[in-house]
């Protein structure tokens, strides 16, 4: 198709796209408990079980290796945020996002979860000189 066509079909397709949700885990610091974080490990596990269908890839993707740059910040190994691991879901409500992410055991723990939705950037038009 043309490039306007296709233009006009990409901005539709876009409004009727599947919103995609992400959760993001920062869970508690159980490493003086060991058996609270096997508990807690155990009841995340069986969680995220209810989570393979809607999920787009891993349902539990760990993060490691994380390296912290900033201005005025030398590169730091590690992060101050502790955000641990993410789950990306898809076709569910924002309603629906939310009810799954409050029951997440993390929480139980001292634990916390955070929901966002992730909005799609337009890409870049290529110039043609």
């Amino acid at each position: 198709p043309s490039a306007e066509l296709a233009g006009r079909l990409q901005a539709q397709g876009d409004k009727f796209a599947v919103a995609h949700y992400m959760i993001t885990y920062f869970p508690a610091h159980l490493e003086e408990d060991s058996e609270k974080a096997g508990q807690c490990i155990d009841r995340l596990r069986d969680w995220l079980q209810q989570l393979v269908a809607p999920s787009i890839g891993s349902a539990f993707n760990a993060l490691s290796g994380t390296v912290s740059l900033g201005p005025g910040l030398e590169q730091n190994e590690g992060s101050d945020a502790s955000m641990t691991a993410f789950t990306i879901l898809e076709g569910l409500s924002p309603l629906a996002i939310r009810e799954i992410a409050r029951s997440c055991p993390l929480l139980d723990y001292g634990g916390r979860v955070e929901v966002s939705q992730i909005q799609n950037v337009p890409r870049a038009r290529a110039r043609h000189s």
